[in-house]
């Protein structure tokens, strides 16, 4: 009896310490897999708190605020070539509205002024065209291919006709000069103002295309 008693005593001890040791185990995969969490919930609230907030969109610009600021999205030499092709094309087009209305340009009324001499003269047409038409013509052009949307074109054939047209333009003038000073001994003002237009242009486009261009990261020009 004595010896069954201790046996008995023996195995409740060893289911004892076998319990003991399974809750010890439990306990420290618990431990195991709470210190875990504990550490992917700090990673993931350091990265949200590292994170940048997303950029709330801007009210909307109005047209007036779009046109202001023109100038810094464009750049200022182009886009004072777009403002000297729109002035050109306005001092062309009122050439041209004088020439088949018979108005006559505002200040050169009388017979012997020298705008109406050498808008009048043979020199004036060329092709059975008026050289006003041409010039209207060219502006447009510039103003169209001049533009932002022109702008923002970076195929080579675009800019290339860019370059073209104004060569083409300033070569148009120099000849109109000459026949002005040379063959007339007359200078137009009207004229001489579409001139200058046309040299600044030509100055401004050929120093852009001559100038280095600066490739950025997304490819642009």
């Amino acid at each position: 009896m004595q010896r069954m008693s201790a046996s008995r005593a023996s195995s409740k001890g060893r289911q004892t310490a076998n319990a003991r040791t399974q809750t010890g185990n439990r306990r420290a995969q618990a431990g195991k897999a709470g210190a875990q969490q504990v550490r992917t919930q700090s990673r993931n609230g350091g990265r949200q708190a590292t994170a940048k907030p997303l950029a709330e969109p801007g009210p909307p610009q109005s047209a007036w605020q779009r046109v202001e600021s023109l100038p810094r999205t464009m750049g200022w030499l182009r886009f004072t070539v777009w403002m000297l092709s729109i002035i050109g094309l306005a001092d062309a087009s009122y050439q041209v509205y004088t020439h088949f209305s018979g108005s006559g340009l505002l200040g050169c009324s009388a017979s012997t002024d020298s705008c109406v001499l050498v808008q009048n003269s043979s020199y004036a047409w060329i092709f059975g065209i008026p050289v006003a038409v041409y010039g209207a013509a060219f502006f447009v052009f510039m103003v169209v291919i001049c533009s932002p949307w022109g702008w923002r074109l970076q195929q080579p054939l675009v800019r290339y006709a860019r370059l073209a047209a104004v060569v083409i333009g300033m070569i148009f003038v120099l000849y109109l000069i000459y026949r002005e000073v040379i063959t007339l001994g007359q200078i137009c003002e009207y004229c001489t103002s579409v001139h200058i237009i046309t040299f600044l242009i030509f100055g401004l486009i050929v120093y852009d295309a001559s100038a280095p261009r600066q490739v950025t990261p997304a490819g642009r020009q």
